[in-house]
């Protein structure tokens, strides 16, 4: 019985040094004899490719799934560095390494729905660079706050519309949620009159719609009074 050859993930990485060692090469001689400016544009594409390569290889084969791991890290370093040389600092760049590394834990819940605990630093890091943001652009403070409180609330909310049994998460959500509320009414003094307006015009439609129905049904619809003409 023949035997074919398998490659396996020894096989498949000495494949993959061979191509950055290659890559690297390349560049150093490029950089040497043809007096190649190696900027940060050259390092980014560099390591974007090394990080391409490492996903690729994670495609190849189940087995692989190792080489996700340096790959998305290659691909972020390369990231970090494409957006400094784009002028993206401070603020910008602090919001897109907490999302870098929330995206992980999303695809580990995505791809199994068993590992729900990998939303919970996904979530955390998606979060604070809401907070990031929101100060990035110099929002009122009620607005961070009500933001912060909401944000520690909805996943109380989560829980229990998974499972109406954890009826004791609506507490902590109900409590956080208000709190919220609260803080946006106090820093914006316009936002309660403006809540009283709208549920009067919301009873008052309400109470229309009622009299309205309630006119119809005491109308007669049989008898003498029904054949009657109205106006």
């Amino acid at each position: 019985m023949e035997h074919r050859p398998r490659s396996g993930a020894g096989e498949n990485m000495g494949w993959l040094l061979g191509a950055i060692l290659i890559a690297l090469g390349a560049v150093a001689l490029a950089n040497q004899f043809l007096n190649f400016n190696f900027n940060d544009l050259v390092w980014a594409l560099l390591f974007g490719g090394v990080g391409v390569a490492f996903f690729s290889l994670s495609l190849r084969s189940p087995a692989n799934w190792w080489a996700m791991i340096p790959g998305y890290v290659f691909l972020f370093v390369g990231g970090v560095i494409l957006l400094g040389r784009l002028g993206l600092h401070g603020d910008g760049m602090g919001i897109f390494v907490l999302c870098a590394i929330g995206f992980p834990f999303l695809y580990v819940f995505v791809r199994d729905r068993r590992h729900w605990w990998a939303l919970i630093p996904a979530y955390v890091m998606f979060a604070v660079s809401g907070i990031i943001t929101l100060a990035h652009y110099n929002l009122h403070g009620g607005i961070i706050g009500s933001y912060v409180m909401f944000a520690i609330a909805f996943p109380f909310f989560i829980v229990y519309l998974l499972n109406r049994t954890n009826w004791w998460a609506l507490i902590p959500a109900g409590i956080l949620s208000v709190i919220g509320a609260g803080i946006m009414v106090a820093s914006f003094q316009f936002i309660l009159p403006i809540v009283l307006i709208g549920v009067g015009v919301a009873i008052l439609f309400i109470q229309f719609g009622r009299k309205g129905h309630s006119t119809q049904a005491e109308l007669p619809k049989t008898g003498p009074e029904a054949d009657k003409p109205r106006i």
